[in-house]
């Protein structure tokens, strides 16, 4: 007999503990996301591809070789550039013509390369 009464105070102890936790129970949560937030996400990640490309050149290699900086670490670099900087080097590569005004290119080589000789000086 207090055998069972024990084991129904029990039972009926663990219900209303677990019945108090319910409204403490975090609620999953799902919802759309931005079509904006989307292609801000996939423009980014194309513009980094952009500039990786730029980075595998062989004559961009060469330039930095020349300033001592290894592949390896223009990689790093890159990856630790944020989304903005990388945008604006994304952007300045597509403003320039390709295989046309060969002092732009230039240019843009050389400005990729004293941000990366910066950023690593700057660590």
């Amino acid at each position: 007999m207090m055998t069972k009464r024990l084991l129904k105070t029990s039972i009926v102890g663990i219900l209303i503990f677990g019945m108090a936790q319910g409204p403490f129970t975090p609620a999953a949560r799902a919802s759309m996301i931005e079509t904006s937030d989307f292609v801000n996400k996939l423009t980014i990640a194309q513009d980094r591809a952009k500039v990786e490309e730029l980075l595998q050149r062989e004559e961009v290699q060469k330039e930095l070789e020349k300033y001592g900086v290894t592949k390896a670490e223009a990689s790093l670099r890159l990856a630790s550039l944020s989304d903005a900087e990388v945008q604006a080097m994304a952007r300045q590569m597509d403003q320039s013509v390709v295989g046309g005004d060969p002092i732009i290119y230039v240019l843009v080589v050389v400005l990729l390369v004293l941000a990366i000789v910066y950023l690593i000086k700057r660590v």
